[in-house]
Formats: C-alpha cells, structure tokens, sequence
C-alpha cells in the first residue's frame, strides 16, 4: 500500500511538469510550424497550455472506472480459485511485481519525456533547415 501512495505521489508531482514540458515543446512547433503554414499568430506558452487543457478534456477516457471494476471483479474470482496451499506462493510473486512497477512507471515516464524530446529536435532541426 505505501508503495502505490508513494506513486500517486510521484504521479502528482511529475505529471504537472511533464504537461508544462509537453507544452513549451508544442509551443515551439507551433510557432515554428503553424504560423507560416496556416498564416496563424505566434501563441504564447499560457495560450498553449490552456489549449493542451483543453484537449486533454476533449480526448479523455473516462470508460477505466469500467476496467478497473472489471480488473477487481477478476481479482476477487481469481482469488477464490487459488488453492489455500498456493496462497502463500501467489502472494510472495505479486509483491515482487509490485516492487518492479517503479520501473515499469520509470520507463513510461522517460518514454513520454523522450517522445516529445524527439519531437522539439527534429523540428528544431527542420525548422533551422528552412530558415
């Protein structure tokens, strides 16, 4: 249980930055890209922002309440389906996974981070190319 707080925790500290990063790099590929292609106005990063809020609102999926529900009614049959003598066993391999979901969430988070990296210097690079 300290674990899975200890992640929300680091979801609620992280996350925040990784959308302000996420927002100066589509601010840059705007400007850069958008501007003479569309004819549209230079955006600024609060601008930006409160568009990627915006879509983020717009493109949410809300069906994981219907998952997760699903995943704990499967949890709990499963649980009734394990022998008393295996129990024990069982319990001992999901905690080690648990112990690995740092890392899991430690590859998602750099796999965004490094995602939208790629991004900002192939259209640096692109941008630089046409000027």
């Amino acid at each position: 249980m300290k674990d899975i707080r200890r992640l929300l925790a680091l979801t609620f500290l992280i996350g925040p930055l990784i959308g302000l990063y996420r927002t100066f790099v589509l601010q840059n590929l705007w400007n850069w890209f958008a501007t003479e292609a569309l004819h549209l106005p230079v955006i600024s990063f609060w601008v930006m922002y409160g568009l990627v809020l915006i879509i983020g609102i717009l493109t949410a999926d809300y069906s994981d309440k219907q998952q997760e529900h699903a995943f704990k009614t499967f949890g709990i049959l499963l649980d009734a389906c394990v022998p008393d003598d295996k129990k024990e066993w069982v319990r001992e391999q999901l905690d080690d996974v648990q112990e690995n979901i740092w890392v899991d969430v430690g590859f998602m988070v750099f796999g965004g981070i490094l995602d939208v990296t790629v991004a900002l210097v192939l259209g640096w690079a692109v941008h630089a190319f046409l000027l």
